[in-house]
């Protein structure tokens, strides 16, 4: 279903897009607050961070989490 979303939303042209529980771990109450965290400093730093141990994708899928750091790149003087 994220898969969908995102092809829906993006209209096909996914970016790199990552998930940062295996830097965490499952730390229950505090993962919503860990996540929100990363998710806003990867924003201010236009960035996607790597997903650990990501090895192989669903094909049924047809997409794939960043493997490697991604950072947005600007137009910025």
């Amino acid at each position: 279903m994220e898969a969908r979303a995102l092809r829906r939303v993006f209209d096909g042209a996914v970016p790199p897009f990552a998930s940062v529980k295996r830097f965490f771990g499952h730390t229950l109450a505090a993962s919503g607050a860990i996540q929100a965290v990363a998710a806003v400093q990867a924003l201010r730093e236009q960035a996607a961070p790597a997903n650990l141990g990501f090895e192989n994708s669903d094909p049924e899928i047809g997409l794939r989490p960043a493997r490697e750091f991604n950072r947005a790149r600007s137009n910025r003087c």
